[in-house]
C-alpha cells in the first residue's frame, strides 16, 4: 500500500481521532462508578502513561531486524484488538441513537450507511482518506468545544471535580483499568502516523497528539460530573449524552436543544475515526499482501456489521469491554511499554549501540 506523505498536524488530528471514537460510548460513566470523586486521579495516571508512549514512540519504523519485527507484531495484535472494539462501539452507536432519537428504527438501519461511507473513504486511493479526516475532525473537534462550552451553564456540582478527601488505592486501579481499552490504539496510531509523515514528527508533535485527546476526555469528565454529581451520573446509561441532550437555549436562539447537533458530531466524529482504524487494518494488512490491503475494509467493515447484529443490546455491548476486553488489553499494554522502553534506551540516537545494532 503507498504511503501517503502527511504533515505534523495531520498526525494529530489521526490520533485524536483514532482515540477519541472508541472513548465516548463509556466515558466517564465507569471510571466513576469504579472510583468515584477519585476518578479523576485514575484519569491523571492514564494521561501520565500516555504521554510516556507518545515520548517513546519511534518516529520512524525500525529499519528491516529484529526490532522491525517486534514492532510489526505489536501493531498487528494492536489492531486486531482496535477492530474487536470497534464492533463493540458500532453496537453502542446503534443503541444510543435509538435510545434517544430513533426508537422504532432497527439498529442495522442505523449503523449501515455510517459503514458503507466509512469503507468506501477508507478505500479511496491516494491521499483522499486524509483528506477527509484532515477537513472534518478539527471542524468536529471545534463543534464540539462550543456545545461543551453552551452545556457549561449545567456545571453546579463544583466539588466532586476535586478528589475525595480519603483516597483508596484499589479503587483507583480499577478505574484504570476500566478506561485501559481506550490506550489500544494509541501507539499503533502515532507509530503509523510517524511512518506515513513527509518529516518524522518530533516528540513535541507527538506529545500534543496525545495530550488533545486528554484534554478533551477531561472537558468531557467536567461537564458530567459536574452537571450530574457522582451519585446521579453512576444512574444515567448515557450520562453525556443525557446532560448534552437536556441543555436548553433561549427561545429567541434558532435550536431550543442541541440534541441535533449532539447526534450530528457524535456519528460524523465516530464515522472518521473508523476511517483511521480502516486504514490502520489495511496498513498493518500491507505488511503481508500489499496488493490485497486496498480491498481490506470490505471485510473488517463486514465484521463490524454482523457484530452489531450479534451484540443485542448496549449493555451487552459495555459488558463485552468491561468482562472481556478490559482483562486482555492490559497484558498488551504492559509489552507495548517495555518494548517502547527498551527501544528508546537502545535506538535513540546517542544511546549505547549493542553489536549488530542500527539507528538508521
Amino acid at each position: 500500500m503507498n504511503q501517503t506523505p502527511l504533515n505534523s498536524i495531520a498526525v494529530i488530528w489521526i490520533a485524536f481521532a483514532s482515540i477519541v471514537t472508541d472513548g465516548l460510548f463509556v466515558w466517564p460513566l465507569h471510571i466513576v462508578t469504579a472510583a468515584g470523586q477519585n476518578a479523576d486521579i485514575a484519569l491523571m495516571l492514564a494521561a501520565l502513561w500516555g504521554m510516556a508512549v507518545a515520548i517513546m514512540n519511534p518516529a520512524r519504523e525500525p529499519q528491516p531486524g529484529i526490532w522491525q519485527a517486534i514492532f510489526r507484531g505489536l501493531n498487528t495484535v494492536g489492531v486486531v484488538g482496535v477492530v474487536i472494539l470497534d464492533a463493540v462501539m458500532v453496537a453502542e452507536l446503534a443503541g444510543m441513537l435509538q435510545t434517544f432519537y430513533y426508537l422504532d428504527t432497527p439498529r442495522w438501519a442505523l449503523s449501515t450507511p455510517l459503514l458503507v461511507v466509512a469503507a468506501s473513504a477508507a478505500m479511496r486511493r491516494g491521499n483522499v482518506p486524509w483528506r477527509v479526516v484532515a477537513l472534518w475532525v478539527p471542524v468536529l473537534a471545534a463543534g464540539s468545544v462550543v456545545i461543551l462550552g453552551i452545556s457549561f451553564s449545567t456545571v453546579h456540582h463544583l466539588r466532586p471535580l476535586a478528589p475525595n478527601q480519603v483516597v483508596q488505592v484499589m479503587p483507583i486501579i480499577k478505574a484504570t483499568g476500566v478506561i485501559a481499552f481506550i490506550g489500544l490504539s494509541v501507539g499503533v496510531t502515532l507509530r503509523m502516523g510517524g511512518a506515513m509523515a513527509a518529516k518524522a514528527p518530533r516528540w513535541p508533535w507527538r506529545l500534543a497528539a496525545i495530550e488533545i485527546p486528554i484534554l478533551f476526555f477531561i472537558l468531557l469528565y467536567v461537564v458530567a460530573m459536574g452537571s450530574l454529581g457522582p451519585e446521579a451520573l453512576v444512574q444515567v446509561r448515557w450520562p453525556l449524552v443525557f446532560v448534552l441532550d437536556h441543555v436548553t437555549l433561549d427561545s429567541t436562539f434558532f435550536l431550543s436543544r442541541i440534541g441535533i447537533l449532539v447526534i450530528l458530531t457524535w456519528t460524523v466524529g465516530i464515522g472518521v475515526g473508523l476511517i483511521v482504524h480502516l486504514r490502520l487494518t489495511q496498513w498493518v494488512v500491507s505488511y503481508r499482501w500489499p496488493r490485497t490491503a486496498r480491498w481490506t475494509p470490505i471485510l473488517v467493515t463486514a465484521w463490524w456489521w454482523v457484530g452489531g447484529l450479534v451484540i443485542t443490546s448496549p449493555q451487552a455491548a459495555t459488558r463485552l469491554v468491561l468482562d472481556w476486553i478490559d482483562p486482555a488489553v492490559p497484558f498488551y499494554l504492559g509489552t507495548e511499554f517495555l518494548i517502547l522502553m527498551a527501544s528508546w534506551l537502545l535506538l535513540r540516537p546517542n544511546a549505547p549501540q549493542s553489536p549488530g545494532t542500527s539507528t538508521r
